[in-house]
C-alpha cells in the first residue's frame, strides 16, 4: 500500500514533467510542414490516389492517414501534436513497465525520462511519416504491459497488441518470441506468447509482402541480402549508442563498416557490467534480447539504415539505464539526475543543428529541407489570383549557381510536390500536375497553367497555355547556357 502511495504521488509530477520533456525538446516540431510521404498518404486519404493494399502497414498508414485527414484535413500542426502526445505516452507505458517489471519508482522515473529524451525520436517528432515508429512502439508497449499481468487471457490480449504493432510497422516481427525469453513469466505463459508471435509472423509478414505489389517494401531503398551487410548494419547501430556527437549520423543512410570500433563499444561495457555485477546479469541479458530482437528486422536493408529505427529498440535498454542509475548509492546518487539533465541538453543540441538553416537556406535535415520547399512552393502559389486550377505544368530548369543541397532542383521539388499530389490536395481545383525540365514536344502544355521553378522552391507563374510559353521563352532567351534554352 505505501509503494501504491509513492507511486501515484510521482506520478503526479512525472507525467507533467514527461510532458514538459517533450515540449522543451520537440516544440519546434509544431512549425515542420508536411514532407514526403506525407503528402503521398495523404493524397490517397483524400481519394485521389488508391492505397496499394490496406494491410501493409494497415494501422500506420491506410488508418492513421485516413483518420487524420477527416479530422484535420491539410494542417500539419494537428498531426503533430498527435506525435507529441503519442512520445510522451510512449515514455509513461515505459515506466508503467518497469512498474510491473519490479523497479523503484526512482529508476522507472529515469528510464522514462531518458526515453523521452532519446535523439532517436527526433525524426518520428519532425516527420508526420515518422508516427508509424510512435504507434508500433505504442502497440509494443502495450503488449508488454498486457503480458506482464500474466494469465492466459493476458496473453492473447498481448498477443492482440502485437498483430496491431506488426500492422503498424514489421520491425515488431520478433517482439513477442523476445518477450516470452525475457519477461518473468510461468511457462505456460512464455509457450502462448512465443507461440502466438511465431504464428502472427508468419501470417502476416507475407501478407503483407504478397498482398498488392506496390507497396514501401518494393521501393528501391528498401532492397535487402542476408550476408556480411547483416553484420555492418549491426556495428552502425551499435556505434550511433555511442557516438553521442555526432548530430547527424544517418545522414548517408548506409551500413558504416568503419566503425567497426566504435560499435564494438556498447557491447563491451555492456559485457563488463555483467561481468563486474553478476546479479545484473539476467536483466542484461533480457534487455539486450529484446533490443537484438527489435533491430534484426532493419538489418537485412542494404540502403535504409536509420538513426529512428533504434527509438523502440532503446526501450529496454533505457530501463536496463534506468534501473543502474537508479541504484547508485548514497551522495552519488545525483549522478542520475545529472545524466538525465546531459541527455535532455544533448538532445537539444542534436535537434537545434538538425534543424538549423544551412548556408541561410533550408534546413540541413533532408526531411526539414523537403517540406520547406514544398511549404514555399504552396505559399508562392497561394499568392496568385485566381488560383491554379485545371492541369498545372511546373517547369524546373537547371538552376544557376546553388542547387538544393547536393539534389539537383527537379528531383527536390518533384520529392517535395509527392510528384504533384500535393498540389491536387491544397488545391482540388486542379486536375493533373507535370513536372519538367522544359516544354518538350508535348502538347500537354497547350491546355495547362505553366509556372516556373525558382530559388528554393518558389514557383512563378507565366500563363496559360501560349502566353505561358511565350513567357518562358522570353525568359529563357536571356539564358547564357544554350542548354537551357526553349526546345
Amino acid at each position: 500500500m505505501i509503494q501504491r502511495i509513492e507511486r501515484a504521488r510521482i506520478e503526479l509530477w512525472l507525467i507533467p514533467a514527461l510532458i514538459l520533456s517533450t515540449l522543451l525538446l520537440y516544440w519546434p516540431a509544431l512549425g515542420v510542414f508536411f514532407s514526403h510521404d506525407d503528402v503521398v498518404f495523404l493524397g490517397r486519404a483524400a481519394g485521389l490516389e488508391p492505397w496499394p493494399h490496406p494491410l501493409h502497414r494497415g494501422l500506420s498508414q491506410w488508418g492513421y492517414f485516413t483518420l487524420g485527414w477527416h479530422l484535420f484535413g491539410p494542417r500539419p500542426v494537428p498531426f503533430h501534436l498527435v506525435a507529441l502526445a503519442l512520445h510522451t505516452l510512449n515514455g509513461y507505458l515505459l515506466y508503467r513497465i518497469g512498474a510491473r517489471l519490479g523497479l523503484t519508482p526512482r529508476a522507472g522515473t529515469y528510464a522514462a525520462l531518458l526515453f523521452v529524451a532519446s535523439p532517436a525520436a527526433f525524426t518520428p517528432l519532425h516527420w508526420i511519416s515518422g508516427t508509424q515508429e510512435l504507434l508500433v512502439t505504442l502497440c509494443s508497449l502495450l503488449s508488454a504491459l498486457t503480458a506482464l499481468r500474466r494469465g492466459p487471457r493476458a496473453q492473447v490480449c498481448a498477443i492482440g497488441f502485437a498483430a496491431a504493432a506488426l500492422l503498424c510497422k514489421e520491425n515488431a516481427a520478433l517482439l513477442l518470441p523476445a518477450l516470452a525469453i525475457a519477461l518473468p513469466l510461468p511457462p505456460r505463459d512464455r509457450w502462448i506468447l512465443g507461440a502466438g508471435g511465431v504464428a502472427l509472423a508468419a501470417v502476416l509478414l507475407p501478407l503483407a509482402a504478397i498482398v498488392g505489389g506496390d507497396t514501401p517494401l518494393a521501393a528501391p531503398a528498401y532492397r535487402y541480402a542476408f550476408g556480411q551487410n547483416l553484420v555492418w548494419n549491426a556495428v552502425t547501430y551499435s556505434a550511433w549508442l555511442a557516438d553521442l556527437l555526432d548530430y547527424f549520423p544517418d545522414r548517408a543512410p548506409l551500413p558504416q563498416p568503419q566503425l567497426l570500433l566504435l560499435g564494438l563499444l556498447a557491447p563491451a561495457l555492456l559485457a563488463a557490467a555483467a561481468l563486474l555485477r553478476p546479479r545484473w546479469r539476467g536483466p542484461i541479458l533480457h534487455a539486450t534480447v529484446v533490443a537484438v530482437a527489435l533491430i534484426v528486422p532493419a538489418l537485412p536493408l542494404l540502403e535504409h539504415s536509420n538513426y529512428y529505427y533504434l527509438y523502440l529498440p532503446l526501450a529496454p535498454l533505457w530501463l536496463l539505464a534506468g534501473a543502474g542509475l537508479a541504484g547508485i548509492p548514497g551522495a552519488m546518487r545525483s549522478i542520475g539526475v545529472a545524466a538525465v539533465v546531459l541527455l535532455v541538453a544533448l538532445s537539444a543540441w542534436r535537434g537545434e543543428a538538425r534543424r538549423s538553416e544551412r548556408d541561410g537556406l533550408l534546413p540541413a535535415d533532408p526531411t526539414l529541407r523537403l517540406a520547406r520547399v514544398l511549404e514555399i512552393s504552396l505559399e508562392s502559389m497561394s499568392r496568385d489570383d485566381p488560383p491554379p486550377s485545371g492541369r498545372v505544368l511546373v517547369l524546373t530548369p537547371a538552376p544557376r549557381g546553388r542547387e538544393l543541397g547536393l539534389v539537383p532542383l527537379q528531383q527536390t521539388l518533384k520529392q517535395a510536390l509527392g510528384n504533384g499530389v500535393a498540389l491536387r490536395l491544397f488545391y482540388p481545383q486542379v486536375s493533373s500536375v507535370e513536372i519538367r525540365r522544359y516544354l518538350g514536344n508535348s502538347e500537354f502544355w497547350r491546355e495547362s497553367h505553366i509556372y516556373l521553378a525558382q530559388g528554393i522552391g518558389e514557383l512563378r507563374y507565366l500563363g496559360h497555355g501560349p502566353e505561358g510559353r511565350r513567357a518562358w521563352e522570353a525568359l529563357r532567351q536571356r539564358s547564357q547556357d544554350p542548354a537551357e534554352r526553349p526546345r
